[in-house]
C-alpha cells in the first residue's frame, strides 16, 4: 500500500485484528492485510477483574453527577481563575505528555497557543520554545479544567466558570471556537489567532459581565443529544430555566454583540423589577425602521413605562404583565416578532399589523410559535 503523498514516508503494512469488515474493505482494493485471529476475553475472564472498591467509586462519581447543580457564572482570563495556573502553563486534554510524544495535532494547537500568548513570534520560534523545556505542560483535568480535542489552554484565554451550586466547587473550559480552522483542530494560521484574541478583547469580557449582572445561568441538567440527522445549518436542543427578571444596563460597547436582539431587550425590562437602559444603539434608527421610536410607540401603547432617549430606551417595569393592543410592525420583521411574544404575555392579547415581515429572517415564525404553544 503506497503511502499517500509521501505522508508516512515509506510503504504502509496493514495488520488486521479481530473484525474482518475492515481487512475484507482492504482486500477488496487489493491491499496485503495480515489477519489476526483476536476476540475480546470472554464474560468469565473480565469478571475476575471486578473491584468491589471500583464498584463503589463509580457509584459515588454517578451520584455526584446527579447531584449537580451545574451554573455558569462567569467568563474569566484562565490566569485569574484557573487554580495553579501560569504564564507559562499550557494545559491539554488527556494524560500527562511531553512535547516530544505529542502527536501533530496538538503540536500545531500548542504552536498556535504560543503565537497567540505573545510568548514566541513565528511557528519556528514557537516550536523551540516547546522542546526546550522552560513551558509547563498539564492536564486540564489536573486543574479542574476541560478542554476539547487537540485544544490548548493558556493564561490570557478566556474561560467559563462553571459553580456547582450543591457542593461550591467549580470547573473551567475554553469558548468554543465555531466551525472551520480552529485550535482545537491543530490550526495556527493567522485568522484562528485573531479569532481568539477577539475572544479575549471583546466576546470574553461581554459574556463575563452579562452572566455576573445575571446572577448565573442554570447549564443543566441536560438531555440526551437528538438522533435526527439535520441537512443545512446547524441546530441544537436547548433546555431553559426560568429566573425572576431585574433591571439591567446595556452599555455601548455590549450593543454590537446583541443588535438584532435588543428589541426583545425593551420587552423584558417591561417585565423586570427595576429600570433597564440601552445606550448606545443609535443605529437602531437606521434599520428597516426607525427601531428605537417603533418600539418605544409599540410597547407603550400595550402598556408598558418606556421612554424614547437619544441613543437608546429606558423601560421601568414591576413584573405586572402588559395590557395588550395593537403594534405596527412597520415592515420590520424585528418588530413584528416583538409583538407577537408581547401578545403571549399581555392580558387582552396583541394584534400584530403586518405580520407576515416576520418571514424576512424567520419565515417559519408563525408555525413554531404556535406549535410551541401547542395550537
Amino acid at each position: 500500500m503506497a503511502a499517500e503523498g509521501g505522508l508516512f514516508g515509506a510503504e504502509l503494512r496493514v495488520v488486521n485484528a479481530g473484525v474482518d469488515l475492515f481487512a475484507d474493505a482492504l482486500a477488496a482494493r487489493g491491499v496485503p492485510v495480515s489477519r489476526v485471529d483476536w476476540r475480546p476475553p470472554a464474560a468469565e475472564a473480565l469478571a475476575a477483574l471486578w473491584r468491589d472498591e471500583v464498584d463503589a467509586a463509580n457509584r459515588e462519581a454517578m451520584q455526584r453527577l446527579g447531584a449537580a447543580q451545574p451554573v455558569l457564572i462567569d467568563v474569566r482570563p484562565a490566569l485569574e481563575v484557573i487554580p495553579r495556573m501560569t504564564p507559562t502553563t499550557l494545559l491539554h486534554a488527556g494524560p500527562p505528555i511531553e512535547w516530544a510524544r505529542m502527536s501533530g495535532p496538538v503540536r500545531g494547537a500548542v504552536v498556535g497557543a504560543l503565537l497567540y500568548e505573545r510568548l514566541a513570534e513565528t511557528p519556528e520560534e514557537a516550536e523551540r520554545l516547546a522542546a526546550s523545556g522552560s513551558l509547563t505542560f498539564d492536564p486540564c483535568h489536573h486543574h479542574a479544567a476541560v478542554g476539547p480535542m487537540a485544544g490548548i489552554t493558556t493564561a490570557r484565554m478566556p474561560v467559563m466558570v462553571v459553580e456547582n451550586r450543591a457542593t461550591g466547587n467549580r470547573s473551567y473550559s475554553t469558548l468554543n471556537e465555531g466551525l472551520g480552522k480552529a485550535l482545537r483542530y491543530g490550526a495556527n494560521a493567522p485568522d484562528v489567532i485573531d479569532r481568539l484574541r477577539w475572544f479575549e478583547a471583546v466576546l470574553g469580557p461581554a459574556l463575563g459581565e452579562v452572566l455576573q449582572r445575571m446572577g448565573g445561568v442554570v447549564v443543566g441538567p441536560l438531555e440526551e443529544p437528538s438522533s435526527e440527522i439535520v441537512v443545512g445549518e446547524p441546530v441544537t436542543e436547548l433546555d431553559i430555566a426560568y429566573g425572576p427578571l431585574v433591571g439591567t444596563v446595556v452599555e455601548p460597547e455590549e450593543v454590537p454583540l446583541a443588535i438584532d436582539e435588543l428589541t426583545l431587550v425593551a420587552l423584558l425590562g417591561a417585565f423586570a423589577d427595576g429600570e433597564t437602559v440601552v445606550r448606545g444603539a443609535d443605529e437602531l434608527r437606521f434599520k428597516e425602521s426607525n427601531r428605537i421610536a417603533a418600539v418605544v410607540e409599540g410597547l407603550r401603547g400595550l402598556g408598558a413605562d418606556i421612554e424614547e432617549t437619544e441613543d437608546g430606551f429606558a423601560v421601568r417595569g414591576d413584573g405586572s404583565p402588559l395590557r395588550g393592543g395593537t403594534i405596527d410592525s412597520r415592515g420590520d420583521h424585528r418588530l413584528a416578532m416583538l409583538g407577537a411574544v408581547a401578545g403571549l404575555a399581555s392580558e387582552e392579547g396583541v394584534e400584530v399589523l403586518d405580520m407576515k415581515a416576520a418571514g424576512v429572517s424567520y419565515p417559519g415564525f408563525e408555525l413554531d410559535l404556535a406549535a410551541l404553544l401547542g395550537t
